[in-house]
């Protein structure tokens, strides 16, 4: 079996391809939609495709212009062994920052995991 990552210019044409009639190249989609159907081809999608791709390319500059990571810090206050203070930083993604995603991507996306899809995190 055959393992492919398929990114996000492509990735909707093969689990749907019948709804991209007028592509140049419909009848490759079509062909490995049938390979991935028949599980001949284990397909991926990158999770980046629901994140950062799930931004309208408009919005993107400005979101990331204004986005901030969450960072918690905590102090150990209790002296180690060695005289030294602990300091604990933690920092993550915010997840409430993202605007979530797009419709077009859930129809897709329900497509995809249907297929045999999996999600690359």
């Amino acid at each position: 079996m055959i393992k492919v990552t398929f990114d996000s210019n492509v990735w909707q044409k093969v689990t749907s391809p019948d709804e991209y009639p007028n592509e140049a190249s419909i009848d490759c989609f079509r062909k490995i939609h049938a390979a991935v159907k028949a599980g001949k081809v284990a397909a991926y999608i990158a999770e980046v495709v629901f994140t950062l791709e799930a931004l309208k390319k408009n919005d993107r500059q400005s979101f990331m212009r204004s986005y901030e990571a969450k960072i918690d810090g905590a102090i150990d206050e209790m002296p180690r062994q060695d005289g030294m203070i602990g300091l604990t930083i933690s920092i993550s993604s915010d997840i409430k920052a993202h605007p979530g995603n797009n419709p077009d991507l859930y129809k897709y996306l329900k497509v995809a995991l249907d297929l045999g899809f999996k999600i690359i995190m």
